[in-house]
Order: structure tokens, then sequence, then C-alpha cells
């Protein structure tokens, strides 16, 4: 299997899928007219207006948010972002910033889509997604496109959305504890791994209702947590932020005039990584997102796609622009911190970074509560993506086996190497996007239709 997965750790980010994820963006963001930031003020007040609940039987628009919010803020953001930046240098950022703003659009596509053709069952359960929204209309190949989309966002959640997170979970905790426990490293990473298994079990029964009320709670808390944390880093750094900037934009052009041809970083690994891993923070080209507003209530599809548009623009160009100042800004100020450019890194950079700022064993303990935060909002998340998806496969008598096979792969992810986890995520995201993506293309005029309905229907209520 490792051998496998050697083999193919370079392809999920290579020329044709990158092609394909900026093309989908690029066509949206035209063909809609650029709405991201024509609309960007429109898009804000209505995400942050009060609504009054519709009193129908799915979860609020409000949880729908933060619900997709705590699938997409997870490990990419921290970890993520560090080995970007590590393996693509600074100008990774600016090319992260580019997949949001095409991403945006890619989002905003999948969600609207989704809500125009989902449809709610005899029991009043909503049932939609990319599956949904491809199967009838194209024949075989609507057929296969669903049912591959399935599939492979079932193994997408036992990736991106399980060891993954559960292998940031037991590294960050096992850091703190292995000095105060006289017990070796891999045993503490497998009782981390059979307690949170023990509270996904808990938290994910009552379905989407739950989870939507437990990330209703809990994205708030942890995103403002790591905003303070960062922000803290960034306010002694400050006057380094120019020199930041300016090294992210000359780096994504020509990262060796910035770093040295000895990093053995060109200008393919900063386009790269950071789309990469910008998609993967983001999660804009998956399809996931969709599922989580696919059981909101709504009568307007489009304001749906908006909290799509703010939710890129929250995880990138706020979450991970932060991670990514947080890395960067005291390596220009604190001779103590160097970045190990061409270096496989995750979260010890920021890590490191807070150490300058709180110190080493205040700034462990609060990377550990935030990573564990993000990761748990995450593979809570995922486990309803996963779980979905799998019923549409093979029915919903069928979900208590994925929910017993989700569960017990947490555990067995604690203990894992790193790198092995990194690649089979990255290899099944890959597989998820492409479906997903074909679809978007095949259905635009779905999209492009509602959204010009309700624009030329601007008193609308949600």
């Amino acid at each position: 299997m490792r051998i496998a997965l050697n083999v193919l750790r370079n392809i999920p980010w290579d020329a044709p899928v990158m092609v394909l994820l900026l093309f989908t963006g690029i066509w949206f963001f035209i063909r809609l007219g650029c709405f991201p930031i024509r609309y960007g003020k429109r898009i804000v007040s209505d995400v942050f207006r009060k609504k009054k609940s519709s009193g129908q039987s799915g979860i609020s628009a409000r949880q729908a948010l933060l619900t997709a919010l705590a699938g997409t803020i997870g490990t990419g953001n921290i970890a993520g972002v560090a080995g970007a930046i590590a393996l693509g240098g600074p100008g990774a950022v600016f090319w992260m910033w580019i997949s949001a703003l095409f991403g945006m659009a890619t989002k905003y596509a999948e969600i609207v889509l989704t809500m125009e053709t989902r449809y709610r069952d005899a029991a009043g359960t909503w049932h939609g997604g990319t599956m949904i929204a491809i199967r009838d209309r194209f024949g075989p190949i609507g057929a296969v496109l669903s049912t591959s989309f399935s599939l492979f966002t079932v193994l997408a959640s036992f990736g991106i959305g399980n060891m993954v997170q559960m292998h940031t979970i037991a590294d960050a905790t096992v850091h703190v504890l292995r000095s105060v426990l006289p017990m070796d490293s891999s045993v503490i990473a497998l009782v981390i791994g059979i307690v949170t298994a023990a509270l996904i079990g808990i938290w994910t029964r009552g379905g989407a209702r739950r989870v939507g009320s437990v990330a209703e709670k809990l994205v708030p808390l942890m995103s403002a947590a790591y905003l303070l944390a960062t922000g803290a880093v960034a306010i002694r750094y400050a006057r380094w932020i120019p020199t930041a900037l300016g090294e992210i934009l000359q780096a994504a052009f020509c990262p060796r005039s910035v770093l040295g041809a000895a990093a053995g970083i060109g200008l393919w690994n900063a386009v790269s990584k950071g789309i990469g891993r910008g998609v993967f923070s983001n999660e804009a080209g998956l399809g996931s997102a969709p599922l989580a507003y696919a059981a909101s209530d709504a009568d307007s599809s489009v304001r749906r796609g908006f909290y799509g548009v703010f939710e890129v623009f929250f995880v990138t160009m706020v979450v991970c622009t932060v991670t990514a100042f947080t890395i960067l800004l005291p390596a220009y100020g604190n001779a103590s911190v160097q970045i190990p450019y061409g270096t496989p890194s995750g979260a010890e950079l920021v890590r490191a970074a807070l150490a300058t700022v709180f110190g080493t064993d205040i700034a462990s303990v609060l990377l550990c509560v935030v990573l564990d935060c993000f990761a748990l909002s995450s593979i809570l998340t995922w486990h309803l993506y996963g779980e979905r998806c799998f019923s549409e496969l093979f029915g919903t008598r069928a979900r208590g086996g994925y929910r017993a096979a989700f569960l017990f792969a947490i555990p067995v992810a604690s203990i894992l190497r790193l790198d092995l986890v990194w690649q089979m995520a990255e290899w099944f995201n890959l597989l998820m996007t492409v479906p997903n993506l074909i679809s978007l293309l095949l259905l635009s005029d779905v999209v492009v239709s509602a959204t010009r309905r309700y624009f030329h229907k601007p008193k609308e209520s949600a």
C-alpha cells in the first residue's frame, strides 16, 4: 500500500487537476459577472443579518454555515498552511489567495446547484448534493458520476475528515502530555484516539441537527481563540508585516530570488502547494459543504450560496492568512525562529511562532487546545458527509456499518505515520474533486439561471 501511495502522492495537485480546478472557478466567476466582488457588501450583510426561524424541519441557515465551517476549519488551516509555506515558500500564500478568489465562485455554484436540485422524502428529510444533482439528468454518465462522487466522499471522510484530523489531535496532545505522563507516546496516542472515538460517537447521534448544534457552539469559540492568539504574534511583529507581504508577492512569481536556489523551491512548488493546500483548507471544488446546506431550511438557493462565498473568504483570506503571517513574521523578527524551506513541516512552525510571545509551555497547550477543537469539528462534520453519501449508495439501513467503521478508524489513525495519513487524504480528495467539478460544469446553466432570477427580485426574503 505504501508503494502505491508513494507513486500517487504527487498526482492530487498536478497540472490536469489544477487546470480543472482553476477553469471551473474562473468559468463561474466570469459567467456570474464577478459577483463575489460586485456584491461583496450585500453578501456580508445577508450572512450577518438576523433571521427568523422558518419553523420547518431542517437545520437553520446559521447552523448550516457553522456546520460547513466546522468541516472546513480543520488542520489544513494550521498544519496545511505551514506545509505549503515550507514546501512552496512565502509565494504559496499568494496562490492560496488566488484559489480563494475563484473558489468563492465555485463553492457558491456548488451550494446553489444543491439547493436547486434537492428533494424531501416522505419522512421529511432533505436529500441533496452532487450525487442528487447529476443522478437523473445525464443517463448512464450521470449515474456513474453520482455513484463515483458518493463513493469518493465516503473514502474522503476517512482521509481528510478522519485520519488527518485525528493524527493532529494525537500529535498535539501527546506533545503536551508526554512530559507529565510516564507512558510510551504511542500508548498515549491510542488512548486519546479511543476517547475521541467515544466523544464523536455521542455527538453524532441525532444526525444533522445534533452536529449543527455542536458546531454552533464550537466554531465561534475556537475561531475567536485562535485569532486572538495569532493576533498577539502579529502585534508583536507588526513592523515586519510590509516585509512579509512584499516577499509573498515576489516569491509568488520568483521564489528563487527570495529564498535562493539552495531551498530547491521553484515557481511550480509555490503554485501547486498554494492552490493545493488552499483547496484543502477551504474545500471549494470538493463538493463537501453543499451536503451540510442541503439539510437547511431555505426558500432562496442564492442566499445559501452567499454563505458559501463567506465561508471561503473567512477560511482562506482570514484564518489561513493569519496562520501564514504568524509563521512568517517571527522568522523575520526573531533570529531563533527558522522556517525549514524545502522540508515537510506542519503545526510545529505555528507552535514555534506562538512560543516567542507566550513561552514554550503555554504555546504548546494553547495550540493543542485550538488544534483539538478544529480537528474535532472537522471529524463531526465529515462523519455527517460520509454517512449521507453512504446512505445514497447502500440505503439508510446500512448507516450503522459506516458509523462503526468510521469510529474504529479514529484510534487507528492516532498511531499511523503522518506522511502516510497525508498521502491518503490528498489522494481521496482528488478522487472526490473530479466528478464534482465535471457535474458543476455540466449543470452550470442551473446555477446561472437561479442567480439571474434572484437578482431580478432583490426584495425576496430568505
